[in-house]
């Protein structure tokens, strides 16, 4: 297994993949983690409101999906240690960026979520007139 991370460590060139994917299986876990009770909770709910929930969740959490996508890409360029980035992105302030873009990208995640469950509230009160 030591070998294995020197190797990782040692040949950039291939081992950003490792990266990659160490961050997609964590990234999704924490999210996993933080939304789990809220989408087991809409799934509870009749068939056609967990749809509009869902339907505006995924609308809205476009922008959380690309800030996450955004810390993957810095955090693979910082990691490939590119000479022509080695000026302004190094590992370091690579790894400090990708983890503030992520945890804002959860946050969006979670706003996306508390939105769309607000939208069917007010959606509901305006034609039922009560929840």
């Amino acid at each position: 297994m030591n070998d294995f991370l020197m190797m990782i460590e040692t040949e950039k060139s291939w081992s950003w993949s490792v990266i990659v994917l160490a961050y997609f299986i964590l990234g999704l876990l924490i999210r996993n983690l933080l939304l789990r009770r809220t989408f087991i909770k809409i799934n509870e709910l009749s068939r056609d409101t967990a749809r509009f929930v869902r339907s505006e969740y995924s609308s809205r959490a476009l922008l959380g999906w690309i800030i996450f996508v955004a810390a993957l890409i810095i955090l693979t360029l910082s990691w490939m240690d590119l000479p022509m980035l080695n000026i302004w992105l190094t590992w370091g302030r690579g790894q400090c960026v990708a983890f503030m873009l992520f945890i804002f990208s959860v946050l969006l995640h979670q706003k996306a979520c508390t939105h769309s469950l607000l939208k069917f509230i007010d959606d509901r009160m305006s034609t039922k007139g009560d929840i």
